[in-house]
């Protein structure tokens, strides 16, 4: 580094009051959209992710590789979680359950503004179902 005005001006790549380490930005870059915020204090630097990343370097998206099996759909949500979204009559966190219906079981999709629900009916009975499979009504 230089000195100027009592404060070493360091070189890309380093960091610190005598510039002796390394520069967190420089050495690691943050990903997907990140911002490298610069500190005063080690490592030095950190990522300011988007909020569907998270991580040192914004690498970490809950939806990848998907968790979400027997065809369900990963959705990503503003915390940083997911939920996944089933389909073909399978449930669970993970959509790992399948529910077996009689024949004469029959469900209907219902979209309430931005909200998709199912409701099926089983003989007499009826159960309303949300987008993230829980029940909401039985």
């Amino acid at each position: 580094g230089v000195c100027a005005a009592n404060k070493c001006v360091c070189k890309t790549g380093f960091a610190g009051p005598r510039c002796d380490s390394t520069d967190f930005c420089s050495a690691y870059p943050c990903l997907n959209g990140g911002t490298c915020v610069r500190t005063n204090e080690e490592p030095f630097g950190g990522c300011s992710c988007l909020r569907e990343f998270s991580g040192p370097t914004c690498s970490n998206d809950p939806c990848s590789p998907s968790p979400c099996l027997n065809g369900g759909y990963c959705v990503r949500k503003p915390d940083n979680q997911f939920y996944c979204q089933c389909r073909n009559r399978n449930r669970g966190v993970y959509c790992e359950q399948q529910e077996c219906f009689p024949s004469d079981a029959t469900v209907d999709l219902i979209n309430v503004g931005k909200v998709k629900l199912s409701a099926l009916k089983i003989g007499d009975q009826v159960r309303v179902i949300d987008d993230e499979n829980q029940i909401i009504y039985s």
